[in-house]
């Protein structure tokens, strides 16, 4: 998978700020709030807004490259640029990590400094000569554990394998680099099955602005049964070799069609799966088994070409209150939860996964004999266990 994102880290901040208060003090004072998202969309928003969430005690800042550009322009990588030197005057008992990385150049950047003091900098893309200043920090020793100097240059060996083969320069452990240090502050590692919540769970606020007058819309999921779920590059050489029988572990998130107060909440599942030539049967748990005692789901559908696709049938539909209760409503009906999906695998660790998006059409009766039909639909994502 190809990641391109930045972001900047303040861990532990003891002074509360609100979010306008603090873009205004590091000179983005025209930004307004637009929407709540998540970390999966607003990585790489792409639209020139600044995306604010909190998780394990940190701030996290996704700039769309709008700030940092003033760390990879700098001539001197000892010196505090400005919004690190707003910030730790802000915070000035917090660390102020920026991290980015761009896997199309091999890119990643990061650059760690405490009571204006930088204390680390480094910079490494495919087509320039290292830049770094600062002593290593642990995060970053732990990848350098796996390289050794070959013909003068620093190669490194796979982290997940036990092989002896060094062929990976610097610049393709972009993300052993980057998503570890960025691990130092978030707990977690991005691109590793511990991101889930961090990724999908934790809200962000985007804002956006004033002065861009074209916004970028919120994406839509797509209809499953009008749109195929696109091929990744594994997927198109997955062909049928793959067998996808097994437990796997995931989550399903709610989109459309939903209240406001459910929408980007998620929840978690486990499928026990049986492939049969590209023939899908298997069974689900998720809150909805474990709501109503006698409750079960079964899954049939097929896989073929690394694209999944399958329905999740259950004995007794129960439909989501406002307050967040599942209950059983003799008046509302479903033909079934349709899931549509790619097959993954991570680059380093090896393991499958699946990312795709889900959709229920939902039958309810309002009393007077009129049957009214309701689309709610989502995103999934699942990992072999």
């Amino acid at each position: 998978m190809g990641y391109k994102t930045s972001m900047i880290l303040v861990k532990d901040p003891i002074v509360p700020i609100e979010d306008e208060q603090l873009l205004k003090k590091i000179g983005l004072p025209d930004f307004s709030f637009s929407c709540e998202t998540t970390f999966e969309e607003c990585m790489y928003p792409g639209d020139k807004s600044i995306n604010i969430g909190y998780y394990n005690n940190c701030i996290v800042i996704s700039d769309d490259f709008q700030l940092n550009i003033a760390l990879e322009l700098s001539n001197n990588p000892s010196q505090l640029c400005e919004y690190e030197r707003i910030l730790t005057e802000l915070y000035p008992e917090s660390e102020i990590l920026t991290v980015a990385c761009h896997s199309a150049v091999n890119y990643h950047l990061y650059s760690l400094v405490k009571n204006g003091i930088k204390l680390r900098y480094k910079k490494v893309s495919n087509d320039q000569p290292r830049i770094e200043y600062g002593e290593r920090i642990d995060e970053e020793e732990k990848v350098y554990a796996y390289s050794k100097m070959i013909d003068g240059e620093t190669m490194f060996r796979n982290p997940y394998h036990e092989d002896e083969v060094y062929d990976n320069t610097e610049d393709q452990m972009m993300e052993e680099f980057a998503f570890g240090v960025a691990k130092r502050h978030l707990g977690v590692k991005i691109s590793a099955d511990e991101d889930e919540i961090f990724m999908y769970d934790t809200l962000f606020k985007k804002y956006i602005g004033n002065a861009i007058t074209e916004r970028r819309p919120i994406k839509k999921a797509r209809e499953i049964n009008t749109v195929s779920a696109k091929q990744s590059w594994f997927s198109r050489h997955v062909k049928n070799t793959t067998n996808i029988s097994g437990r796997w572990k995931g989550f399903y998130t709610r989109g459309n069609g939903y209240s406001d107060v459910h929408i980007g909440k998620s929840a978690p599942f486990e499928l026990d799966l049986y492939d049969k030539d590209g023939v899908i049967t298997g069974t689900c748990v998720d809150e909805i088994v474990r709501a109503v005692a006698g409750n079960h789901c079964a899954i049939t559908g097929s896989f073929s070409g690394g694209l999944i696709s399958f329905k999740k049938i259950y004995k007794y539909h129960l439909a989501l209150k406002r307050n967040g209760v599942l209950v059983q409503k003799e008046t509302t009906a479903t033909d079934g939860v349709d899931y549509a999906g790619n097959i993954k695998k991570q680059f380093f660790g090896g393991k499958l996964y699946f990312i795709g998006e889900w959709r229920i059409n939902q039958f309810y009766d309002d009393g007077s004999g009129r049957i009214y039909k309701k689309v709610l639909e989502g995103t999934w994502r699942m990992t072999k266990l």
